[in-house]
């Protein structure tokens, strides 16, 4: 498998200002502006804290149901992001992996965001990941 640079935590909410009102509390701070992406149905800002990991926070755009599975079921942390150096090959070999095999179920698309292709995986163990095309990022050490 290609190298994996972990990037965020996704969170689903109904409203990411009133989200983030909570995690300022741990010490979060917005990370550049909101962000939407029409394509995907959502409204997202990152936010960082010192020690700790980034997380995406993100909320259905209006008339959306992108995230009502997770939101319905009170699953706020929904998937984990990395980065990927060959963006086809690792998500290959998560599908193609004997006994470990991944599902796609949101297929490769380009992200607002990223300006690059994303596609999400649900793992055997029904934890979903997010693989982001950046190699350039990957090969500095950024």
């Amino acid at each position: 498998m290609n190298k994996l640079m972990f990037h965020h935590i996704g969170i689903a909410s109904v409203d990411i200002e009133r989200e983030y009102t909570y995690f300022q509390v741990l010490g979060y701070v917005k990370e550049g502006n909101s962000f939407v992406d029409e394509t995907q149905g959502i409204k997202g800002q990152f936010i960082i804290a010192d020690g700790q990991p980034r997380i995406e926070l993100l909320q259905n755009l209006e008339g959306s149901h992108a995230l009502d599975i997770w939101l319905n079921n009170k699953t706020k942390m929904y998937h984990l992001a990395y980065y990927v150096e060959d963006f086809d090959k690792t998500t290959e070999s998560f599908i193609h992996n004997p006994g470990r095999m991944a599902k796609i179920i949101v297929p490769a698309k380009m992200s607002v965001y990223f300006g690059s292709r994303i596609v999400f995986l649900m793992l055997p163990n029904m934890s979903i990941i997010e693989l982001i095309e950046a190699p350039i990022l990957i090969s500095q050490g950024e």
